[in-house]
């Protein structure tokens, strides 16, 4: 990045302060992965600068929204697993098996489609965390048995990796029961299929708000930033 600037508003981060929200939220919740968010450019703070200074401390899971998003961290040299929590295109699998990147699979239909485009360029496999809707309603699927029928496709393909299930909570920092509700959702989800390397359903204020006990991952974005 250059150091010359040709406006006067500047943002001076302080690593130490970010560092120490990870410390207050993870020892919330020891016995979980922490996954950092680093989306949108470390929400505007720096993604790259902000991956590094937390994988030298410790954190060895970052997540991000798209694939050129975790395909730059990995261009700026962070090595650690990366999560794309939002859907890539199937034509680009390849690119995210080049990465060695993580990534979200919404419906039975996806993981067909990112199979027939998996070539052998790369020798290497792909893992996948599949999204369950809860209640945001964005993508993913409820239905059991399709999940089920996805499990079955990631586990008899050889090149990909079934490592995680996950959802997103809508306002657990509202004081209403939709968090719990959507929580329980999940779980009983999860208690009906397979159960991968990774569970994870909160957000920073799922993670402050709520044990999930039942989760053993947990997703901390804004929160991480002092929100």
């Amino acid at each position: 990045m250059s150091e010359r600037y040709y406006r006067d508003t500047l943002v001076h981060v302080d690593l130490e302060a970010i560092h120490h929200n990870y410390k207050m939220i993870a020892g919330k919740h020891p016995d979980k992965t922490f996954i950092a968010v680093v989306k949108a450019d470390g929400y505007g703070l720096g993604s790259d600068t902000v991956a590094h200074y937390l994988a030298d401390r410790g954190v060895g899971y970052f997540a991000v929204a798209t694939l050129d998003e975790a395909i730059d961290l990995r261009m700026h040299g962070v090595k650690e697993k990366i999560l794309v929590l939002g859907i890539i295109n199937p034509e680009d699998i390849n690119k995210a098996i080049q990465h060695r990147i993580a990534i979200t699979a919404q419906g039975l239909d996806w993981i067909k489609r990112a199979k027939a485009h998996v070539d052998d360029k790369y020798e290497k496999e792909v893992w996948i965390h599949i999204k369950v809707n809860t209640g945001m309603n964005r993508y993913g699927t409820k239905d059991v048995g399709e999940i089920k029928e996805m499990i079955e496709e990631i586990d008899g393909f050889e090149r990909f990796i079934y490592e995680g299930i996950f959802s997103h909570l809508t306002s657990a920092d509202m004081d209403n029961d939709s968090a719990q509700m959507e929580m329980d959702t999940f779980k009983d989800i999860i208690s009906q299929v397979e159960t991968p390397e990774y569970v994870h359903i909160q957000n920073s204020a799922g993670a402050l708000c709520y044990d999930a006990d039942f989760c053993n991952a947990m997703r901390i974005g804004i929160s991480l930033y002092g929100y």
